[in-house]
This record gives C-alpha cells, sequence and structure tokens, in this order.
C-alpha cells in the first residue's frame, strides 16, 4: 500500500521562518529532537498513538505514515524537526502542525482534509496569539498556497 506524506512544500516556508526569526543554527542533536517533539505534542489538541524519529534518506519529506501503522514518523533531517530541535519557539508550532497533518492521515483524511485540519491549528495558534501573528500569517498564506 502506498504511503501518505505531506511537506514538499515546507522547504521553502521553513526557511521564510528562519529568516524571519533570526534562526539558522547547526543541526541539533537526537535529544534535542527528542525535546523538541515533545514540546510539539504537548501544544497538540489530542496526543498521537506514536511517534518515531527516523534516519530515513528514501523520503524527502519532513514527515511521514505508513498504510496500516499508526505511527508518525519524522525525519530526523527534516527541516522541521531539525529547527525546532535548535531551540523553542514558532518551530515548535510548526512541527506540532505537520504532525496534526499526519495524525489527520492516520485518521483516513485524504491530503486536502488532512491540510485544512493543520491550517485550522495553525489558526488557533494565531488566534490564541501563542504565535506572533506577522509570522503566523506568513506562514498561513503559504499553508494556503498549497490549495492553488
Amino acid at each position: 500500500m502506498p504511503q501518505r506524506s505531506c511537506t514538499r512544500w515546507i522547504v521553502p516556508t521553513l526557511m521564510l521562518l528562519v529568516s524571519l526569526s533570526g534562526g539558522g543554527q547547526s543541526f541539533a542533536a537526537s535529544d534535542a529532537c527528542e525535546e523538541a517533539v515533545q514540546r510539539a505534542v504537548r501544544l497538540l489538541p489530542e496526543r498521537p498513538p506514536k511517534i518515531e524519529i527516523v534516519d530515513d534518506q528514501q523520503h524527502h519529506v519532513d514527515a511521514f505514515v505508513r498504510a496500516g501503522k499508526r505511527v508518525v514518523y519524522l525525519r530526523r533531517s527534516g527541516d522541521t524537526l531539525r529547527h525546532a530541535a535548535e531551540g523553542r519557539g514558532v518551530f515548535d508550532y510548526v512541527l506540532a502542525v505537520t504532525i496534526w497533518h499526519e495524525m489527520a492521515h492516520l485518521d483516513g483524511a485524504d491530503e486536502r482534509e488532512a491540510q485544512r485540519r493543520e491550517e485550522q491549528l495553525w489558526m488557533q495558534y494565531i488566534v490564541e496569539r501563542r504565535i506572533d501573528s506577522v509570522q503566523g500569517l506568513e506562514y498561513l498564506r503559504l499553508l494556503q498556497k498549497r490549495h492553488r
């Protein structure tokens, strides 16, 4: 069965957030990746069934799920996890909505529905003022470009 994946658009989007946040440090250690995932999970409306950080060179996305498995896989070398591991901030939220998107696939959502749920949660973060509104709205605009 084919796997579902997302985030082909994430690299340019993350580069925009890096430039807005002044980030761009070196790759973080494994413990930092685990800590970033824990922070992101605390930001979600519900816990994912299971998350595994993988050293996967086969996939060119930041996160994915596999048919028949109740696991969200995060690529250690993916931009989303890497930037979240470099420090707290907006990337914790980016990682959270990335996980949320993949959780939607685990619940049977197609790509369009997973994107809608991801955008909805991101908008909630903006409304609740958990993230900077300028950064948040710019990222939301980029997320919505996927539909065009």
